[in-house]
């Protein structure tokens, strides 16, 4: 029992120190494209006022450039519902069978996910108020 219970315990200071540590990425991830995204701001700003849009920026074992980059949004459910009433408009019937089609998928949806056992951490570290920046 003892040799069970051992690895037991490694494999939860495993689970603990990974679940720290992708947290931790997270959260520096989110922080690195947060100032990248404020700085890629600024450089296309100047770029723009300084008539520059053209410019071929070399950096080491790469060039900038501005592109024009086209991203699609998400399909939500409201743009489905939207998509759909244009449809039927565009159609061109007089029945939209929209809400039907809605309450169709949105059921589904409902019945559409996977149950799985997971580990969930929960701290019991009492949070500390932080004191209001000084000014």
């Amino acid at each position: 029992m003892s040799g069970e219970h051992d690895q037991l315990t490694s494999w939860i200071r495993n689970w603990v120190h990974y679940d720290t540590m992708a947290s931790n990425f997270s959260k520096q991830s989110i922080t690195s494209r947060k100032i990248r995204d404020e700085n890629e701001v600024k450089i296309i700003d100047t770029l723009k006022a300084k008539k520059m849009e053209n410019a071929q920026i070399q950096i080491s074992g790469a060039k900038l450039s501005l592109v024009q980059e086209k991203s699609y949004t998400g399909l939500t459910i409201g743009t489905l519902e939207t998509y759909l009433h244009q449809y039927f408009q565009k159609k061109g019937t007089m029945m939209d069978e929209t809400e039907q089609i809605m309450r169709f998928i949105k059921n589904k949806k409902s019945e559409n996910f996977d149950l799985k056992t997971r580990l969930r951490k929960v701290s019991n570290i009492p949070t500390v108020p932080r004191p209001p920046p000084l000014e």
